[in-house]
């Protein structure tokens, strides 16, 4: 990169990162290690170990480790860039995919960007209707476990299969 990189360029840089070599390439490339990562549905995030932290937790439960950014505005002022946008989550392996619309606005400092707040509607999220479409069987029979452990059960002839296969109860 340049000595004066152009914000506007630098985000929009880290979004086609994002989109052709994935989160985890875009994020040590383009976030500063001070960095301050604020979601709507999750709160801040400080520092690039943490904010990967956040990222490898994500991408264990979500499992789309690619982001195709369509963007709809984008605007800077000074070193604030505003990005308003269509997100789709996805992974080129499986085909499953989110989309989400939502606004950022972050500081860049040089070339990484030291600040970045989403704003979004985290209820897809909450309400689970941005859970992946094709989870492993392994992830499916991890979180009937887990949620069978709290007392929650699924009587269901797969959740009969799994306690038999997974748990060494019969049917």
């Amino acid at each position: 990169m340049s000595a004066n990189p152009d914000p506007k360029q630098v985000v929009l840089d880290m979004f086609a990162c994002m989109d052709s070599e994935g989160t985890r390439v875009a994020f040590p490339r383009y976030l500063h290690p001070d960095v301050i990562k604020y979601d709507t549905g999750m709160g801040s995030n400080v520092g690039l170990d943490m904010v990967m932290t956040g990222l490898e937790a994500y991408l264990e439960v979500f499992d789309r480790p690619n982001v195709h950014a369509d963007i709809k505005n984008i605007a800077a002022s000074g070193n604030v860039v505003f990005a308003e946008r269509v997100e789709t989550n996805f992974n080129p392996e499986t085909g499953d995919k989110f989309v989400g619309e939502l606004a950022s606005v972050m500081v860049v400092e040089g070339d990484k960007i030291i600040r970045w707040s989403d704003y979004y509607d985290s209820s897809e999220y909450r309400y689970g209707r941005a859970m992946p479409r094709v989870p492993s069987i392994r992830k499916l029979m991890k979180m009937f476990g887990e949620l069978h452990k709290t007392g929650i059960t699924m009587r269901t002839r797969l959740w009969d299969y799994a306690e038999a296969r997974y748990f060494g109860k019969s049917q």
